[in-house]
């Protein structure tokens, strides 16, 4: 399904659950996550919820194994909770109008539906569906429909615990290397990140940075400490070049190679402040003080900024 998904793994233990509103995800201008189905029953899902005057459309890739993806686009706000741990809560509306949503829409919509979808994840009711559409409960309607369909919803497919580990394990070992860094430059302070958790990518490690450090600081400690190994980036990606003259289009070659692959990894760098560090914000940033806000906000661009310049080389 396309939505939001946010994690409420911290619904359990004030961090993000493994099941729950997928954190750590940006909200994109989808309105969630998609995933492959079979056409038929994509189509089949699409009738049902158009049946119950709930908009529905079938994006269709084009592939020749039938791929494609329902949104759920009703004019109006939504919450969405599958058996599995997944909830999405969204303004409605079509991908456009999901674009062009405020973060004031996406707001209230959060303020609309979360404490419903907090009390279906603490209630032990994870195992059956939340479907409230503006104030409708659809719930049994939407189990029907799935019914009905023969639909699997992508969400409910969780990945290898064991290769999420492994994944996070690595991101806890660049990110202790940088931490190392910072320590020999006068950030003593600083915390090693959280040990790894396999949440279905709930929670990623993260560094956390002293909620008092400045934009001149953090300048300073990046030159020191690069967030970024150019030349790494620059070493893979010519070896792209290369690879690709020699592969072309071969999908058996290019599905191996990046399933063993392994690209040069930055650190997780947040703040020790709720909201800033890395975490699902539940609403506490609009707790923070508006300056330090501001500062803190310019520090995650001057992050992002010096990733980004990194991985383009």
């Amino acid at each position: 399904m396309n939505h939001q998904r946010q994690s409420l793994a911290w619904l359990a233990a004030m961090s993000l659950l493994s099941v729950g509103l997928l954190a750590g995800c940006e909200r994109d201008a989808t309105g969630g996550g998609s995933g492959p189905l079979q056409e038929e029953g994509a189509q089949a899902l699409v009738d049902c919820l158009d049946s119950l005057g709930v908009t529905a459309e079938l994006q269709d890739f084009d592939s020749d194994d039938g791929e494609a993806s329902v949104h759920v686009a009703p004019g109006e706000p939504f919450v969405l909770c599958l058996a599995g741990g997944i909830c999405d809560i969204s303004p409605g509306g079509t991908y456009q109008e999901l674009e062009d949503a405020t973060a004031a829409e996406w707001h209230a919509a959060e303020d609309l539906y979360l404490a419903r979808a907090q009390d279906w994840a603490q209630a032990d009711s994870s195992a059956t569906t939340l479907f409230l559409v503006g104030e409708r409960d659809l719930s049994a309607e939407y189990d029907a429909c799935l019914v009905e369909s023969g639909y699997v919803d992508p969400s409910l497919v969780v990945g290898d615990p064991a290769g999420e580990l492994a994944d996070k394990q690595r991101q806890v070992e660049v990110n202790l290397a940088w931490t190392d860094c910072a320590r020999q430059h006068g950030w003593p302070q600083i915390k090693d990140p959280d040990p790894p958790v396999a949440d279905d990518w709930a929670t990623t490690p993260h560094v956390l940075l002293p909620s008092t450090m400045t934009e001149d600081e953090l300048r300073t400690l990046l030159a020191a400490c690069p967030v970024s190994d150019a030349a790494a980036r620059q070493a893979e990606a010519a070896e792209l070049e290369r690879l690709r003259a020699e592969h072309g289009d071969d999908e058996a070659f290019w599905l191996q190679y990046w399933d063993s692959h392994e690209s040069p990894l930055d650190p997780a760098i947040a703040f020790d402040v709720p909201g800033f560090d890395g975490r699902w914000d539940g609403g506490e940033r609009e707790l923070v003080p508006a300056a330090d806000r501001e500062r803190l906000e310019a520090m995650e661009a001057m992050l992002f900024a010096a990733s980004s310049a990194g991985q383009a080389g």
